[in-house]
This record gives C-alpha cells, sequence and structure tokens, in this order.
C-alpha cells in the first residue's frame, strides 16, 4: 500500500470522527442538559458556573414563554445573574454576621431550631430501639386506632325549588311560590321513583333530571364515604337503606331527594402487616415523648436564671431589642428581640389580661427550653458532630450572603419635593394634555333643530346614528365627519371648543354657533390636566425605583471589582427550552 493511499484513509478517517462529533445533538434541552455539562462561566479560576445551573434557571423562569430556542444574547441576563450570585457567594466568606446585630439575631434563631432538631434525633430517637414484638403488643392494646370505619357508597337525584325557579324551565315556574315549588318538587321525585324499573335505572332518572350535576353527571354516584360526610338528615336516610333500595323523597337544606344505597363496606380492623408502619410509627412518637419529657424535666431542674427585673417591668414593646431579659446558666442570653409578641401571645394562652413579673419570668423560663436544649447538646459533645457543624456552616454563610444582598436595596429613600418637581417639569408632556376632550358633533341650521337632535340623542338615540341621518353632506362620509375625537385649542372654533369643555362627560351640549352653523356635542370622553400635587406619590414611586436601579448598579460594579470572570458562550451557541406551561416547577 502506498504511502498516499495510507495518507488519504488517515485523512478521511479523521475527517469522519470530526464529522460524528459534530453531528452530536447540538440542542441543549430539558432532555440532555445533565449528560451535556459543561463550564459556561468561571469565577477567579476556581467557581464554576456550569451550563446545567444556567438551564435550571431559566426553566423556572417565564423567558420565552412560548419556548424555542435561546442564543447566547437571550440567555446572558439570566447567566449574569448567576454569575453576580456567586461572587457574592465568594465575597460572603469574609462577611462577619456577628457585625449584623440583626441578622445575627436571625441566624441564631434559625440555628436553633435546627439544632434542637438534630439533638432531638440524637438523643431521643436514634437511641429508641423497637422490635416487632414491641409494635405487635402496641397493635394488638390499641385495635381501634387501626378500625376501618363502615364506608358506604350512594347514588342520589335532587330537586329544589331553586333550581326549579332558575333552571332550563324556569318560565313554567316563574308565578310559583317557595312554598308550591317545593311541593312540586317533592312531587316530582315521587314520580320519579315510580319510574324505575328494569330499563330505567336510578342512574338514567339522576343523569337526566337531578339538578346536582357534579353527581348527575355521573348518574347520580357519590362514590363512597364515611359517616359525617353530607347533612346528617342526608345520612340519616341513606345509611339505613339496604344496597340496592330506593328511598322515598326527603328534604335536606339543599332540597328534596331520592338516594340509592350501592354498596356497604362494614367496619373492619386492618391486619398488622397492612399497619406496621403506622403501627410502628405511634409507639415511636409515645416512647420519644416520654423521653423527652424526662429529658427536659432533668437539665430543666438544673437550670439557673438571671432576670432585669428593672426592664422587664416596662412595657416590652418600649424596651430596645438588644436589651437583655434573662441570662440562662451564665452563658446566653434572652434579649427583647421579638420578646413583646411572645408575650403578648404568653398571656393569650394563660387568658390573662395583663402579666405579672412572675408570670413573665415564667413566660421567660419557657423561652429558655430550646437554649437549654443546646446547652445540654453541647456538654454532651453534639456541637462538634460533622454534620451540625457543617450546617451550621452553611446557615452562617447564606445569613453573610444576605448582607451582602440588603447592600444592593435603600429601603428607606425618599425624593425630596425638589427632585419630584424637576421630574414633573421634565416629562409635563405626560401630565398638560394636548388634547384633552374627546367629541362627536352634527352640524345643523337652526338652533331649534338642534335642540330637537339633542333632545333625542338624550333619550338614548345613538348620536352617531343621528349623524348618519343629519349630518351634512355625503351620506357615506357623514360619521367620520362627526367623530373628531380627542382635540385640543386650535382645532375648532373657540365657542365650540370652549362649549366641549364646558360639557361634561357623557352629555349633549345646547347648539353652539359657529361660522359652520350650530353644532351640538357629544362629549365622549375627557382628559384632564394633572397637577404636581396630583402626581407628587406617583412621581415619588418613579423616582424611588430608578434610585433603587441605580443603587443596585452600583452594587453589582462594587460587588464585581477584583474578581475576574471569564465566560465560555460559544460552547453554548443556543438552548431549547419547552413553553411556560410544560416547564418543571
Amino acid at each position: 500500500m502506498s504511502i498516499m493511499i495510507k495518507l488519504y484513509k488517515i485523512i478521511v478517517l479523521f475527517g469522519l470522527i470530526l464529522f460524528a462529533g459534530g453531528c452530536k445533538n447540538s440542542d441543549f434541552s430539558e432532555f440532555n442538559f445533565e449528560e451535556n455539562n459543561f463550564v459556561i462561566a468561571q469565577v477567579d479560576s476556581s467557581t464554576n458556573i456550569m451550563a446545567s445551573d444556567l438551564y435550571k434557571r431559566l426553566m423556572k423562569s417565564k423567558v420565552l414563554k412560548e419556548g424555542g430556542y435561546l442564543d447566547s444574547s437571550t440567555y446572558f441576563d439570566t447567566l449574569f445573574r448567576i454569575v453576580v450570585e456567586s461572587v457574592a457567594s465568594v465575597e460572603a466568606w469574609n462577611v462577619r454576621v456577628e457585625d449584623d446585630w440583626e441578622q445575627y439575631r436571625r441566624f441564631k434563631d434559625e440555628f436553633q431550631q435546627l439544632y434542637v432538631n438534630y439533638l432531638f434525633d440524637k438523643i431521643i430517637i436514634e437511641p429508641i430501639d423497637i422490635d416487632t414484638p414491641q409494635v405487635t403488643e402496641y397493635y394488638q392494646s390499641h385495635l381501634n386506632d387501626f378500625k376501618l370505619p363502615q364506608q358506604f357508597r350512594a347514588s342520589h337525584l335532587m330537586i329544589s325549588a331553586e333550581g326549579l325557579r332558575y333552571g332550563e324551565d324556569s318560565a313554567a315556574y316563574k308565578d310559583f311560590s317557595d312554598e308550591q315549588l317545593d311541593s312540586i318538587s317533592q312531587s316530582l321525585l315521587t314520580k320519579y321513583r315510580g319510574m324505575i324499573d328494569s330499563v330505567t335505572t336510578f342512574g338514567d332518572l339522576a343523569f337526566q333530571y337531578s339538578m346536582h350535576r357534579g353527581s348527575g353527571e355521573k348518574f347520580g354516584d357519590l362514590g363512597y364515604f364515611q359517616r359525617r360526610t353530607y347533612a346528617s338528615e342526608f345520612e340519616a336516610v341513606v345509611c339505613t337503606l339496604g344496597i340496592g333500595d330506593v328511598s322515598y323523597p326527603f328534604k335536606t337544606r339543599d332540597g328534596w331527594h331520592l338516594a340509592q344505597l350501592t354498596d356497604f363496606i362494614d367496619s373492619t380492623t386492618l391486619p398488622l402487616d397492612t399497619v406496621y408502619e403506622k403501627a410502628y410509627n405511634q409507639l415511636l412518637t409515645n416512647i420519644a415523648r416520654e423521653k423527652s419529657i424526662q429529658f427536659i424535666d432533668s437539665i430543666n431542674s438544673s437550670a439557673r436564671f438571671e432576670f432585669n427585673d428593672s426592664v422587664l417591668k416596662i412595657p416590652a414593646t418600649v424596651v430596645p431589642d438588644t436589651v437583655w431579659a434573662a441570662i440562662v446558666n451564665e452563658r446566653d442570653t434572652i434579649d427583647f428581640f421579638g420578646l413583646s409578641e411572645f408575650l403578648f401571645d404568653y398571656k393569650k394562652a394563660l387568658r390573662l389580661d395583663s402579666l405579672t413579673l412572675d408570670d413573665i419570668k415564667t413566660g421567660l423560663k419557657r423561652k429558655a427550653g430550646p437554649i437549654i436544649i443546646m446547652q445540654a447538646g453541647d456538654e454532651l459533645g453534639y456541637a462538634d458532630d460533622s454534620a451540625i457543624v457543617a450546617q451550621r456552616k452553611e446557615l452562617y454563610h447564606r445569613y453573610a450572603k444576605r448582607i451582602i444582598g440588603l447592600k444592593s436595596f435603600d429601603p428607606g429613600y425618599t425624593p425630596d419635593d425638589s427632585l419630584i418637581e424637576d421630574y414633573y417639569n421634565r416629562n409635563i408632556e405626560k401630565y398638560i394634555i394636548k388634547k384633552p376632550v374627546n367629541v362627536q358633533h352634527i352640524i345643523v341650521e337652526d338652533s331649534i333643530f338642534g335642540e330637537f337632535l339633542r333632545d333625542q340623542a338624550l333619550s338614548g338615540v345613538d348620536f352617531l346614528d343621528l349623524a348618519k341621518e343629519h349630518y351634512p353632506g355625503a351620506e357615506e362620509i357623514r360619521v367620520a365627519a362627526a367623530d373628531l375625537g380627542y382635540i385640543g385649542p386650535n382645532e375648532m372654533p373657540g365657542e365650540f371648543y370652549k362649549m366641549a369643555l364646558r360639557t361634561a362627560k357623557g352629555d349633549v351640549s345646547h347648539p353652539v354657533k359657529t361660522e359652520w352653523g350650530y353644532h351640538i356635542i357629544h362629549v365622549v370622553d375627557k382628559q384632564l390636566n394633572k397637577t404636581l400635587e396630583e402626581v407628587h406619590h406617583q412621581i415619588a414611586a418613579v423616582l424611588r425605583k430608578e434610585h433603587q436601579k441605580e443603587i443596585r448598579k452600583k452594587w453589582r460594579q462594587d460587588l464585581m471589582n477584583g474578581h475576574t470572570v471569564t465566560y465560555y458562550l460559544d460552547k453554548l451557541k443556543k438552548l431549547k427550552l419547552p413553553p411556560f406551561a410544560e416547564r418543571k416547577q
């Protein structure tokens, strides 16, 4: 084989490899984004943003609601938001949450709940060892918990006075009183009951005549139900029927009914193998409750408290959040953050009009419960568990990131009056209407005939119908000539414009004379000029929004300073999104 032939084969083979690679599905979609994942952007050469991160975010958005393809020009805004969040996450490692008192307080509260739940699992739940004999014994001694209650299946046909009065045949019943319609309803059901035979079933009649269409469309079937599902009057009849029996007409607050019992399942105790998990969990809950009480009693009995008596005598609503209310075991502090709400709920639970100092101290001891549990967990060494250390670290980082994010807002900003006035003057065209009145008119030769047409318009005759008949000129242009739309000064004679301004919206003017004759004017709409005072709040809202945009823009710039972001947009030339309604939220 010659060298040229070998070289040719190598070139062809290499070309086929390239071709095969190029033929790989290039559509990045919901079907392949996980397996085709790659880095789409990188922050500081260390934090990778994956294409799948971008795709998941887009799938939760309303971008391209109709579905279709996105390229880098349309997906970049979403990618940039992810980049900003990633940079904020990097910066968050340098933030001391303790320096923001409120956020640190919220962090401590959330970690407290997380840690207490962790300790409950470790100290109470995990040591509990339950075997099958214990579950069996619990099941046998609590059989009522595992009983399947009686179940009934019924069909019904309902007729009501209201249904007769407002139904399809309402014209036939419009002159009857409620009492008469009630009697007719009962009579109709008696008639329908007599129609049931081997050919006409109860379901057929319910489908045709029942005014309760939800069940009527199911041939009257209500499905299976337990006692206390429906009105007592209904169940008093249905639950005493034999299977297949049809009741006589009976009344509830909804109307008159016929009912047929179609099936009945008597109460039965479910076998243990079908409810084993339920029995196990109930037994576990009972044991855990007893152990929890014992554990909490043991740690509470030795708890020591120091109360800030002088401040506790003051209404909690006026005490700053940072002031301490109690110290628990000389280690942890309960401050006034959220204390007024706690004491209000505590007072309500005790059904008291007010709380004494001793009541408040008792309430604080209850509030200290989670703190005492955490202290006990620390003493037992659980604070050093890798799982709780990792969860605390993640939660701390989340609050640090939140602190960074809060700097992108300025919630207390209020634009001063000079800024509002300046905005008003710069956008005066929004508030001074050049064409304030929308009018239609008819020109006539004398005022008497004009008054006649005005009376007709005010009596309800359509103004443009009058114009079509009486406006001067060719019939095909009369309506167009009569309907002037919005007009401003100098578009019509001065007398006409003044009369239009004086005439109320929806009204028709008396005849007004101009050089063209007498006009009657129908004012369709008016747009009034808006003074600075009238739009003050509206402009303030616009300026607040603009200010927030500027704050967020500067925040992003400051945040990104010192960070290098590399984009690999050429790797994702397009991606495919399904319609919004089909996206998994």
